[in-house]
C-alpha cells in the first residue's frame, strides 16, 4: 500500500494555507502568532481522502523567505508538491527559492496549482501559464499539469482533487529492506503520556512497542504507541506522517533534527564529503572557508567549504566538495541536503552527501578525489567493490559495508552472494576482501616463503609471527589466521604448529643435519643448570637449528634457550615449592637453582604463559 506525503509550497501569501484548508477542511495554522500576523509560521499538518479513498498526509510550508529553515525541514519526505503560484502576482522570488529547495532534497513530481484565479481575467491568467512554464523549468516541475483554483470559493478544487488522484498513481515505491528512519520535526508532551513526536518516515517500518535508538547518541527509547492521521496504528510505514509516543526519554532531551532509527543505522561526523549542484539563480559563490548553512533533514547546521575540484564553485556549476561542521551531523550516504549562504541568508546550492572519514582534505588529495568519484557509483555491486578497493583495511565487516552503502540488509546479502559467485570478493566468516587485494596477498607470501625455504635449507618452515611481520599488510591477528586456514585449504601454504611452509615444501633428510642438531641440543644441556643466550648461536644454520629443535626438544624462552628435559625438572622444583610453601618467588627459584635472576623471570614467565603457574603480585600459584 502506497502512503503519500503532500507538500504545498511557494511566496508568502499566495494561498497555501487556505488552498489547505479548502482540501482538507482543516486550519494548518495552529499559532496564535500565525493568526495574527497572517502567514505561516511552522509546518502545518494535515491530511484528506481522495475520490477513490486513499488518504493523503499534507505537509503546508511556511513561505516567508525567514522561515525557509521549517520549509526545507518540511519538505523531508514529500513524494508529491503542489507549487503554487498566485494569478494575481505569478513566479516571485520564494517560488523558486521553494522549487530549488525541493530539487535539491529530490522531490520527483509536482503539479502547478495557480491560486486567486477570481482576482484576475483570462488574459493575465494565460499569460501566467506561460510565465510558470518559463520560469519553474525544473525536472520535477517539466511536464506537471497546471490546475486553477480559488480556495475561498473553491472552484476548481474537485478537480485539483482529480489531478492529484491521477499523479498519485504513477508514484511507485520499490520494496526496500531499510531500517526506520524518522527525522523529528516536532516534539511535545501529551498529559497522561509523556513526550510525543512527529515526522515523516524515510524509510522502513516503526511497530508498537519496539526498541529503537535516537540520534545523537545512539539512545535506547521505546515505542509506546504510534499515531498515522490522528488514529492509533499497529506500525507505521515509509512515507506516513507519525506521531510517536516514547519512553525513556524526556521532552527536554529531544530536538527537532534529531533522528530514530536502527543502532547502528546512522552516521555521524563533523567532516562530510558531497557532490554539490549550484542553484542557476544565484550569483553567491563557494569558495575555501566560505561559511555557510546546511540544510539536512529537519537540522540545520553551519559549516566551512573546501572546494575539493578547483578553488570555486559558482552558478549552476557541479563539484565535489568537503565541509568542515561546527557540530556533528547524523546521516546515511546519498543523503540530500540544502545550502544556503551565512548571511545575507539565500538558498544557493544542494547536493548529497557520498563519505565521511573525518580527515581534513584539499583539492590537492587526488587520489583521496578519486576515491570519491568511485564511491558515487548507484550500482550496489560496483560500489561494494570499490569500497573493498579503496578501505584502508583489507578486510571490511558485514556492518561496515551496511553503514557505508546506506542498503538494507537483504539486499547486500544478495550482492555480496552474486560478487561471491563471481568470485570478485572472498568472505571469511563475515569479512569480505576484494579478489585483487587477496591475490596480491597470496603472490607475497609465495615469495617470502620461497625465500626463506631457499635461504634456510636446513628449516622446516618460517615461524607465523616472522611471517605476518614479512607480508607488511595491515592484518589483525584473527584476520592473519582466517588467512592462514585459507592458504591450508586452497593448498598454498601449510602449518604445522607455529610453523609455515610452501604447500609442496619437504625438507629433505640430512644425516649431517642430524648431527649437528644432537650437537647443538648436547651443548645446550652441558651449560644447564645455567641458559645460554640464543644470541651466543652466532652462526645462520645454527639459528636455523635452534628453530627445528623448538618443535621437539627445546623451548624459547625470549633471550634464553633451555631444553625441554630440564624445563620439566624445573616444572616439578616449582610444584614442589608451591606446596611446601604456598607459593613461589623469583628469588626462591633462583635460589634453587643456583642460577641469576633474569633466566628464572623468563622461565616463570613461560610457565604463566603454559598455564601450569598463575601470578598473583610477585608470587605465583600452581593453576
Amino acid at each position: 500500500m502506497k502512503h503519500i506525503i503532500l507538500g504545498t509550497a511557494g511566496h508568502i501569501d499566495h494561498g497555501k494555507t487556505t488552498l489547505t484548508k479548502a482540501l482538507t477542511g482543516k486550519d494548518t495554522d495552529t499559532l496564535r502568532e500565525e493568526k495574527e500576523r497572517g502567514i505561516s509560521i511552522n509546518l502545518g499538518f494535515s491530511y484528506f481522502d481522495l475520490p477513490s479513498g486513499e488518504r493523503i498526509g499534507v505537509v503546508d510550508m511556511p513561505g516567508h523567505e525567514k522561515f525557509i529553515k521549517n520549509m526545507a525541514a518540511g519538505s523531508s519526505g514529500i513524494d508529491l508538491v503542489l507549487m503554487i503560484v498566485a494569478a494575481d502576482e505569478g513566479v516571485m522570488p520564494q517560488t523558486l527559492e521553494h522549487a530549488d529547495i525541493l530539487d535539491f532534497l529530490g522531490v520527483k513530481r509536482g503539479i502547478i496549482v495557480l491560486t486567486k484565479i477570481d482576482s484576475v481575467d483570462d488574459d493575465m491568467l494565460e499569460l501566467v501559464k506561460y510565465q510558470v512554464r518559463d520560469d519553474l523549468d525544473y525536472d520535477f516541475l517539466k511536464n506537471a499539469p497546471i490546475v486553477c483554483v480559488d480556495s475561498v470559493s473553491k472552484k476548481g478544487i474537485d478537480n485539483l482533487l482529480k489531478v492529484i488522484e491521477e499523479v498519485s498513481k504513477s508514484i511507485e515505491y520499490e520494496i526496500e529492506d531499510l531500517p526506520p528512519r524518522l527525522n523529528i520535526d516536532r516534539v511535545f508532551t501529551v498529559k497522561g503520556h509523556g513526550s510525543v513526536v512527529t515526522g515523516t518516515l524515510s524509510s522502513g517500518e516503526i511497530k508498537n512497542n519496539s526498541t529503537l535508538y535516537l540520534y545523537p547518541g545512539e539512545r535506547e527509547i521505546k515505542i509506546r504507541n504510534v499515531q498515522v492521521h490522528d488514529e492509533n496504528q499497529d506500525s507505521a510505514f515509509k512515507g506516513q506522517r507519525s506521531a510517536l509516543n516514547i519512553s525513556g526519554l524526556k521532552t527536554d532531551e529531544i530536538e527537532r533534527g534529531d533522528i530514530i532509527s536502527d543502532k547502528f543505522a546512522i552516521m555521524s561526523s563533523d567532516i562530510i564529503n558531497a557532490r554539490v549542484i549550484m542553484s542557476k539563480h544565484t550569483s553567491f559563490i563557494l569558495k575555501h572557508w566560505t561559511r555557510v548553512r546546511i540544510l539536512h533533514g529537519t537540522k540545520e547546521v553551519l559549516a566551512r567549504v573546501v572546494p575539493l575540484e578547483g578553488k570555486i564553485v559558482s552558478k549552476d556549476k557541479s563539484s565535489l566538495v568537503q565541509f568542515r561542521l561546527e557540530e556533528k551531523l547524523y546521516f546515511r550516504r546519498n543523503d540530500p541536503f540544502v545550502i544556503r549562504s551565512y548571511s545575507p541568508i539565500e538558498t544557493v546550492a544542494g547536493g548529497k552527501i557520498i563519505y565521511s572519514d573525518d580527515l581534513n582534505h584539499t583539492a590537492n588529495d587526488t587520489e583521496f578525489i578519486k576515491k570519491l568519484k568511485a564511491y558515487e557509483e548507484n550500482d550496489l555491486e560496483k560500489l561494494i567493490l570499490n569500497y573493498l578497493k579503496f578501505s584502508d583495511d583489507n578486510f571490511v565487516k558485514f556492518e561496515e559495508l551496511l553503514l557505508f552503502t546506506a542498503y538494507g540488509k537483504n539486499t547486500l546479502n544478495n550482492a555480496l552472494k552474486n560478487l561471491k559467485i563471481d568470485h570478485k570478493i572472498y568472505s571469511f566468516n563475515e569479512d569480505y576482501i576484494e579478489k585483487n587485494r587477496l591475490e596480491n596477498i597470496n603472490n607475497n607470501l609465495k615469495i617470502i616463503l620461497k625465500n626463506f625455504h631457499k635461504e634456510n635449507p636446513l628449516l622446516e618452515g618460517m615461524h607465523k609471527d616472522e611471517l605476518l611481520q614479512a607480508l607488511d599488510v595491515n592484518l589483525e591477528m584473527r584476520e592473519f589466521n582466517l588467512l592462514c586456514e585459507f592458504w591450508q585449504n586452497e593448498k598454498i601454504a601449510k602449518f604445522n604448529s607455529n610453523i609455515a611452509s610452501l604447500y609442496d615444501f619437504t625438507l629433505e633428510e640430512n644425516p649431517e643435519l642430524e648431527n649437528k642438531k644432537a650437537e647443538i641440543l648436547e651443548k645446550i644441556k652441558a651449560a644447564e643448570p645455567e641458559l645460554l643466550k640464543i644470541s651466543e648461536f652466532t652462526n645462520k644454520d645454527e639459528r636455523s637449528i635452534l628453530m627445528l629443535l623448538s618443535k621437539t626438544d627445546i623451548t624459547l624462552l625470549d633471550e634464553f634457550v633451555i631444553s625441554n628435559e630440564y624445563l620439566e625438572k624445573i616444572k616439578e622444583i616449582v610444584k614442589s615449592i608451591v606446596k611446601k610453601e604456598g607459593s613461589i618467588t623469583i628469588g626462591q627459584l633462583r635460589d634453587n637453582l643456583g642460577i641469576s635472576r633474569k633466566p628464572c623471570l623468563f622461565i616463570l614467565e613461560h610457565l604463566d604463559k603454559v598455564r601450569f603457574t598463575k601470578r598473583l603480585g610477585d608470587k605465583r600459584i600452581l593453576v
